[in-house]
């Protein structure tokens, strides 16, 4: 009997490269498909989707535009799943796993978990919550759901603010600039952790809502401090006057009980550890 494989749909971004990575290091069998081979907003993307995929695989959704950021990418974003759907309505795969945000969780000043209230405040996280109750209609008894909050690690291809940034400002002895004190406190996820989640909730056929995070907060100022101290980086940390109201309002922390209950052996990376990996962004 042939062997299923996993289909990673959007696998040379920053998160479906890690996965990736992990799959062909473990020997897996896998499928990447990509904008090159597989283009999610033309209309050959169906087809494409329909002869790749076979019954019995395991679909990896990590296919976004990033962040969302206004009405029109919001609409793209939106078309980039219709092909999957269509594709896999004659399709009995045996899991899908779909890559969200933390962004879809209303803020609040208590830690957050995977049955905290979602309600995004934000274009990106509105888009993320209309992903997955679309896929929740059609494929909920064999979907998870990862929501990772920020991520970082090598072979970044955002550079948004935070550890990345920072990070590619002090190898170069750069500025590094944050925003007001840099007193927001804030929960990293180093990218190899998610592609480690996907792997274990793969492998055991875990269904429901996953976070992906560290549970190991910390402000951005200490964040900034720490990995200019260990790049030995001659960067100066320039404090920027904040042009609108702190994300958050400051406060993204997480409580991990629920996920180490669910994945007993997943443990993710510190940022102090997690940091160390920066020589190779």
């Amino acid at each position: 009997m042939q062997k299923k494989k996993i289909v990673i749909i959007g696998g040379t971004g920053f998160i479906g490269n890690s996965i990736c990575r992990m799959l062909k290091k473990d020997k897996k069998k896998f499928l990447s498909l990509n904008s090159k081979n597989c283009d999610l907003l033309k209309k050959s993307a169906i087809n494409i989707l329909k002869r790749n995929i076979e019954n019995g695989d395991v679909v990896i959704f990590v296919s976004a535009i990033a962040p969302c950021k206004n009405q029109e990418q919001f609409q793209k974003n939106l078309d980039m799943l219709m092909p999957l759907m269509h594709a896999l309505k004659d399709k009995k795969i045996s899991h899908l796993v779909y890559i969200s945000s933390d962004a879809v969780y209303k803020d609040s000043k208590n830690k957050l978990n995977e049955n905290s209230l979602v309600e995004p405040n934000s274009i990106h996280g509105l888009m993320h919550q209309t992903r997955e109750n679309l896929l929740k209609l059609s494929f909920d008894k064999k979907l998870s759901i990862i929501r990772p909050t920020l991520v970082y690690g090598p072979l970044d291809t955002h550079n948004g603010y935070g550890p990345n940034y920072f990070a590619r400002k002090a190898l170069v002895n750069d500025k590094i600039k944050i925003f007001g004190n840099g007193e927001e406190i804030r929960d990293h996820v180093y990218v190899e952790d998610i592609a480690n989640l996907v792997e274990k909730i793969i492998k055991k056929k875990l269904i429901g809502i996953f976070n992906a995070v560290s549970g190991d907060p910390v402000t951005f100022f200490k964040l900034a401090k720490l990995i200019k101290e260990k790049l030995n980086s001659k960067s100066k940390i320039k404090k920027i006057k904040r042009k609108g109201p702190m994300p958050h309002n400051g406060y993204r922390c997480f409580d991990t009980s629920i996920l180490k209950k669910k994945i007993k052996k997943f443990t993710p990376t510190k940022y102090r550890d997690g940091i160390t990996n920066f020589e190779k962004i």
